[in-house]
């Protein structure tokens, strides 16, 4: 048997696949069991495109306290979940 830590300080967590009616307040409430969420950012297409927006993707800064799942509901939307040192969900 192993342990590993989910790291220390802050990181940036990637999810995708969110529907836009989806609050901050429910993405950090689904989001901090996993650590102190500080800050919640919604990705946005280059500027090279007429109008500013959004790519799908909310970038999450939290300081973890243990892993985070790669896949998670998040009301009623299955979300994939990317960050760095991830290890890969087996199903």
């Amino acid at each position: 048997m192993s342990v590993e830590t989910a790291g220390t300080g802050i990181r940036r967590v990637r999810v995708a696949n969110l529907t836009p009616e989806v609050t901050e307040e429910k993405i950090m409430a689904a989001l901090s069991q996993y650590g102190e969420v500080k800050r919640i950012i919604v990705e946005m297409w280059p500027q090279v495109y007429r109008y500013p927006a959004s790519n799908g993707i909310i970038l999450v800064d939290i300081g973890l306290h243990k892993h985070i799942p790669s896949h998670m509901n998040i009301v009623g939307n299955r979300v994939l979940i990317s960050i760095r040192s991830q290890r890969r969900a087996s199903f």
